[in-house]
């Protein structure tokens, strides 16, 4: 959590000695493409942005937003919209890690986010957390130290893990993930096209605007956000966050 106090204060929250943040106030912002459609933000005199949902509550965090709409059992799709957002708050999604985790470093600090927004800092608790709950399979703890191994120690993992029972149940887990970790392995082509297939059928498609094998969804209602896959299986939620990666990435220039 950040570093002022804050205290939820009848219909709103405290953030300072002298600032109450309220759903009433009249300055919160419609036009924010970082939140999803129908929220409001505005940035406190800490210099730090809070948010305001639908349902005209305070929160202080897109974290903190995540957890609750889990908490309330909002509906899928603003709840994954949510998720996709918190890449302005940079986490990052992981092929290697469980479906709908994020991570991200802090100064020094290695921090996991599972699922339903919780914070786990440690790798020994993270393995624990996995083993403590049954919707984790040994495949998702050897996945997590592959990960470890190649984002987080600069060693080869194949040789700490060569075990490859993560490979066992290729099919876990969304269809843009899979297809990120096929992409990695350096699998076959033809089970690449595959999985582009399946998206095809779910709605999402191709663009002349887009480099090839690359995929768009059409924004809606509810998840105004541009949902764009490249051919490596990796995600972005704006065209921003699209040239970045194609200035870095070579193959594009």
């Amino acid at each position: 959590s950040s570093g002022y106090q804050r205290r939820v204060h009848g219909d709103g929250i405290k953030v300072e000695k002298n600032e109450r943040i309220l759903a009433t106030d009249d300055d919160w912002i419609e036009d924010d493409d970082t939140i999803p459609n129908g929220w409001k933000s505005k940035v406190a005199t800490n210099g730090k942005k809070c948010f305001l949902s639908r349902d005209k509550q305070v929160m202080m965090s897109r974290r903190a937003a995540l957890k609750m709409l889990i908490k309330t059992g909002a509906v899928e799709e603003e709840v994954e919209d949510m998720r996709s957002l918190l890449t302005h708050d940079g986490w990052n999604e992981f092929s290697l890690l469980p479906q709908g985790w994020r991570f991200k470093k802090r100064d020094a600090q290695n921090l996991f986010m599972t699922r339903n927004g919780e914070i786990i800092k440690y790798h020994k608790e993270v393995v624990k957390h996995m083993r403590n709950n049954e919707e984790y399979t040994s495949s998702n703890v050897e996945d997590f130290r592959k990960f470890v191994a190649e984002n987080l120690q600069g060693r080869r993992p194949d040789l700490m893990f060569p075990s490859d029972s993560a490979l066992s149940n290729p099919y876990s887990g969304s269809d843009i993930s899979l297809l990120r970790k096929l992409y990695i392995q350096g699998d076959e082509e033809e089970s690449l096209e595959k999985i582009r297939s399946g998206l095809l059928e779910k709605g999402w498609k191709t663009s002349e605007y887009l480099p090839q094998k690359w995929m768009f969804k059409e924004r809606t209602a509810t998840s105004p956000h541009l949902k764009i896959v490249s051919e490596e299986g990796i995600r972005f939620s704006s065209f921003k966050q699209v040239f970045s990666f194609m200035e870095i990435d070579g193959k594009y220039s």
